[in-house]
């Protein structure tokens, strides 16, 4: 996967972190983002600063939040936002 956002989203086709995630979402009735989106967000900072050569956190068109390769923010990204 070169490219997933953050959260899922009806506005774009993408595929999310979150949808890959195993852990419960928040229950009907809980306070807070439950346990699923609590460990999705911080992840999207986490993540790039682990592998800053590797990953990169963004922002594409329409403000969505995205984790993608490096590689695919110079070949593909990069070339068609600028």
């Amino acid at each position: 996967m070169q490219i997933c956002s953050v959260f899922p989203s009806d506005k774009t086709e993408l595929t999310s972190l979150y949808e890959h995630v195993d852990l419960p979402e928040k229950r009907p009735g809980e306070k807070g983002w439950g346990q699923r989106a609590a460990a999705v967000w911080p992840w999207r900072n986490r993540l790039p600063a682990n592998d800053p050569n590797d990953i990169y956190c963004g922002k594409i068109k329409g403000g969505f939040a995205v984790l993608m390769e490096m590689s695919y923010l110079d070949e593909v990204h990069f070339r068609s936002a600028h």
